[in-house]
């Protein structure tokens, strides 16, 4: 047996590391596009179904003995209420299985041990106690962001929750809410 013939199981295994790394990358790029359109999608939908229920409300005055009219007002406040939920949820899953994809890179990143060709480990070196990193050639710098809004507050690496999968669900979730303790004054006060 000669040397290629040894040495080829050693650049089988490599490149089948190469391309399940590759793979893992194209899929990570997939699932942040993924949630990025989810995200979209829930806040037209919330946006579209708050604007019905203030246009119902507003347009047509809410007579206090008629029990359809408040189902159906409680109906869209509640549908609202759950959409909000079920966007948070389901956002928080698909970045769980995000931060479990960056986890699994690093771990193909580490078992190829390409110095200064890795993309996620390559960030570990950059936190809080390195607050500025210099490039390879000293012609750039980064800092690290430790004041702010948007301070880390552990490795950049890291998939981090991103603001709008928190901040715009419970947004809505407050305006659902709103309108609807306004509904029970304005229903209260009608009598």
């Amino acid at each position: 047996m000669d040397k290629s013939e040894a040495a080829s199981p050693v650049q089988t295994a490599d490149s089948g590391t190469i391309r399940k790394y590759v793979a893992l990358l194209q899929l990570i790029t997939s699932q942040q596009n993924r949630l990025t359109w989810v995200e979209v999608a829930f806040m037209a939908l919330d946006i579209l179904l708050l604007m019905a229920t203030v246009m119902y409300i507003s347009f047509k005055p809410i007579n206090p003995s008629s029990s359809i009219e408040i189902t159906f007002t409680i109906l869209l406040l509640a549908v609202g209420e759950a959409l909000s939920a079920y966007w948070l949820t389901f956002a928080m899953r698909l970045q769980l299985r995000l931060k479990l994809h960056y986890f699994q890179a690093r771990q193909f990143e580490r078992s190829m041990g390409r110095v200064s060709e890795d993309i996620f480990i390559g960030e570990a070196l950059f936190n809080k106690d390195h607050l500025m990193l210099k490039s390879a050639d000293g012609l750039e710098t980064i800092e690290y962001p430790s004041k702010g809004f948007l301070k880390m507050d552990g490795f950049a690496s890291s998939a981090k929750p991103r603001h709008l999968s928190w901040f715009m669900p419970a947004l809505f979730s407050a305006i659902y809410l709103f309108i609807f303790v306004w509904g029970i004054v304005k229903y209260a006060g009608s009598f």
